[in-house]
């Protein structure tokens, strides 16, 4: 079988017999798929530039700050948080129209704890309440030392907290447990 030259008009056999030429009725679809494409792409052109969503403000006032950059506590202060971001802390901050107020009188504000040797999987493995009550006791990131669970299932507990799905810490995994073989002697060769 003799090989075909193709061009976007025709496509003519190499022995130079009649040229075979591409359909008429083929060119108004491609015409309407790339006009289809066109409109799509400026659709999404103005999605793209639209104004993204304004995420929840909350307002905490009157609350005592602890920060890791001054020595005293800081009371009757305003925390403003934008979504998952604190976005002002002051004394005399403006809280904006709409915002969500949490009276804080008499309470305190501390940075998010972290716990950095923990066997965390271990823990959930076996059931226990563990991303709870870190959650309940204000630590927000955890790095687990080691696990004997399963690695695969511990990435996917991850992604389950990382989505949202989950009210756990931030987890960051070292892996399985590397133990050592106890109960005889080193032979060194």
């Amino acid at each position: 079988m003799e090989s075909l030259r193709v061009n976007y008009r025709a496509v003519r056999p190499l022995d130079g017999s009649e040229a075979l030429t591409v359909e008429s009725n083929m060119r108004p679809n491609f015409r309407t798929a790339a006009r289809a494409v066109v409109a799509l792409l400026f659709f999404l052109s103005l999605r793209a530039n639209a104004a993204p969503e304004a995420a929840p403000t909350v307002a905490i006032r009157d609350v005592t700050v602890l920060d890791m950059r001054s020595e005293n506590p800081r009371p009757g202060m305003t925390v403003l948080v934008r979504g998952d971001r604190i976005a002002a802390v002051g004394k005399e901050l403006k809280i904006p129209q709409g915002a969500k107020v949490v009276d804080a009188s008499g309470k305190f504000l501390i940075p998010g704890l972290w716990d950095n040797y923990t066997f965390t999987l271990d823990a959930i493995g076996r059931k226990l309440p563990y991303f709870e009550l870190l959650i309940a006791h204000g630590v927000t990131g955890v790095r687990d030392a080691g696990t004997s669970m399963d690695p695969a299932e511990a990435v996917r507990l991850r992604g389950e907290i990382n989505a949202g799905r989950l009210l756990a810490p931030r987890l960051f995994l070292a892996g399985p447990v590397l133990r050592a073989i106890v109960g005889g002697p080193i032979r060194w060769s």
